[in-house]
């Protein structure tokens, strides 16, 4: 009897201190993470915005652009679209100047604006009022400096346009200013331009140097 008992009180003890060994170890070995897992990066979009690297120079901004109009002693006279910043020079060069063309009068390094006309005189003909011959101006509406007075905007409505407009016009004096508003008022509005051949001192070579600066409406 006194055997049986000695002999569970060993087993109890050894039972205690091999849990008490096994509780000591689980505390001191170095824990494991679990199998499967591993270190990852931030989750896109947690953390902060992509930026440029310092002192990287933004993309720059693609030029607006400008629509001129360009006529007179010029091989296609027409609409042209460049870039803002360009200057009178660079539209003529694409309308292709005439070998007659007057180009001296004209400020070709002017920069141009949207909505800007520019007329290219013919040699011994003086270009009107506002067409570019001033400094700083490439074409359009201005002021004739000569007289301080408002200048004509081309082109000129020839159903409408009076005597002193009439008169800006290249090879056009006061004589065939009147003949021209004679015959409208006598005949009627004129339906195209090549209708002023109808006047009487108005030939084809006159006719070629006007009708850029004109419109029939």
């Amino acid at each position: 009897m006194h055997r049986r008992l000695d002999t569970l009180i060993y087993i109890v003890s050894a039972v205690f201190l091999i849990g008490a060994v096994t509780i000591w170890w689980q505390g001191v070995r170095p824990s494991k993470a679990p199998a499967g897992l591993e270190a990852v990066g931030p989750v896109p979009g947690s953390g902060t915005p992509e930026t440029l690297p310092a002192g990287e120079p933004e993309p720059p901004e693609e030029p607006a652009t400008l629509v001129v109009h360009v006529g007179g002693a010029v091989k296609s006279p027409g609409v042209y679209r460049l870039q803002e910043g360009q200057r009178v020079y660079e539209a003529i060069a694409l309308a292709g100047p005439e070998e007659d063309a007057e180009l001296d009068l004209l400020n070709l390094a002017a920069v141009l604006k949207d909505s800007q006309r520019i007329i290219v005189p013919r040699k011994g003909e003086s270009p009107p009022p506002g067409s570019g011959s001033s400094p700083g101006q490439g074409g359009g509406s201005g002021t004739d400096l000569s007289s301080g007075t408002p200048s004509p905007t081309y082109p000129l409505n020839v159903n409408t346009a009076s005597q002193a407009e009439l008169e800006s016009l290249p090879g056009i004096g006061p004589v065939l200013a009147r003949a021209i508003i004679d015959y409208r008022e006598r005949c009627g509005p004129f339906k195209k331009i090549e209708d002023l051949l109808s006047v009487s001192g108005i030939g084809e070579k006159i006719l070629a140097r006007i009708s850029g600066y004109l419109v029939a409406e």
